[in-house]
């Protein structure tokens, strides 16, 4: 006599949280099952190939929210479809496979490759591809506001290697106007965050609060000056000339009256360089006294330049 069992729609829905398409195999669908968890891993695929294109900025702010919304519809579809087979088909002959002991022993090893293949795909994309940074401080100003949440690109200037600080490939320099994320070569321990202003050879003075470039003044749209305080406590409104040494790069903050960078300590070696800043993907104004108003909506994919 064949073995008939009632199917519970929440234990297909449970069991497609435990790993995609395993609600699907519960409900007797073994091979949609597979197929619907083989697509999952081709979009996890298509995710990744997503943060390089981002990172490479072949795709911005608004491909990525699409991406991910593609993704978390895959995954509510799945969801459904286990929850929605289940009450459709109320009853199912049970397989070989519909046993407590299997579905135990696949949540076992999904369990087992999520601990251990999750974080290494996470620590892969965060030290490669893109990392997420929160703006602690106003030195730069208006660009950048303290809460911004932003996406920084580790794949633009190359793949960094741990413990030895080289990186490769290169596939870009840092050049004049790109906000970076840096090592602070005074405590390593810290990460700062600047525009390049000049890159190795060149010859970099301020005089008066303008720049000059191998002695030919620049377009400095970036910085920004106080115009109330007091001469005196404006130390670096002139600097240099110097010139940036090689593999070097010569660094300011935008608020330049509220900015320690290149003018206090020196150069930025390009090894120390972590990657550049590509869009806000958040931003929360904690001062804010309207709960509205904390979130500061009109800064979401805006893209750093």
């Amino acid at each position: 006599m064949e073995n008939v069992k009632k199917r519970r729609p929440i234990i297909a829905l449970f069991l497609s949280f435990v790993m995609l398409g395993l609600g699907q195999m519960y409900n007797g669908q073994l091979r949609k099952g597979i197929i619907l968890y083989l697509i999952g891993l081709l979009l996890g695929g298509l995710l990744l190939v997503g943060l390089i294109l981002c990172a490479v900025s072949v795709i911005n702010f608004y491909g990525m929210i699409i991406l991910f919304g593609l993704l978390i519809c895959y995954l509510l579809f799945i969801l459904f479809d286990a929850f929605y087979s289940s009450v459709k088909l109320k009853t199912i002959i049970l397989k070989p496979y519909n046993r407590w002991y299997f579905y135990i022993i696949i949540a076992f090893i999904a369990s087992i490759s999520n601990s251990v293949i999750s974080p290494l795909y996470s620590s892969f994309i965060r030290n490669n591809i893109v990392q997420a940074f929160k703006i602690p401080a106003s030195s730069m100003e208006p660009a950048l506001l303290v809460g911004d949440h932003i996406l920084v690109s580790k794949f633009n200037y190359g793949i960094r290697i741990p413990y030895i600080g080289k990186k490769f490939p290169t596939f870009h320099k840092p050049k004049r106007g790109d906000i970076i994320v840096f090592i602070y070569p005074v405590d390593p321990k810290k990460d700062f965050i600047k525009r390049v202003i000049a890159t190795e050879g060149e010859e970099v003075q301020i005089k008066n609060r303008k720049l000059f470039i191998n002695g030919m003044a620049i377009d400095d749209p970036w910085g920004v000056y106080s115009p109330f305080i007091p001469s005196h406590f404006r130390p670096k409104d002139n600097y240099g000339p110097t010139v940036v040494p090689p593999n070097s790069l010569f660094v300011l903050g935008d608020n330049r009256d509220n900015s320690r960078d290149s003018r206090y300590w020196g150069f930025v070696d390009l090894s120390a360089v972590k990657g550049k800043a590509l869009f806000i993907y958040f931003s929360y104004h904690k001062r804010a006294t309207n709960l509205l108003d904390k979130v500061r909506w009109n800064r979401f994919g805006k893209e750093l330049r």
